[in-house]
């Protein structure tokens, strides 16, 4: 089963969709990754990069 998150650095406003993928039958466990580079400003929202830099908070939203 997979599902899809919203990841928003809440410093800069960047937000990128993730897919997770549950880790077995029915365990309710997901996983999934997206990839970081050093940035002080927002990146392009939903390029698979998020730009983060030390001490920034990332909030991540799941809505059933």
């Amino acid at each position: 089963m997979t599902i899809n998150v919203t990841a928003v650095n809440d410093v800069t406003g960047e937000s990128e969709d993730i897919t997770l993928t549950e880790t077995g039958a029915n365990t309710g466990v997901f996983t999934g990754t997206v990839a970081t580079a050093f940035g002080t400003a927002a990146g392009t929202d939903d390029d698979g990069t998020f730009n983060t830099q030390n001490a920034d908070t990332v909030t991540v939203t799941y809505n059933d």
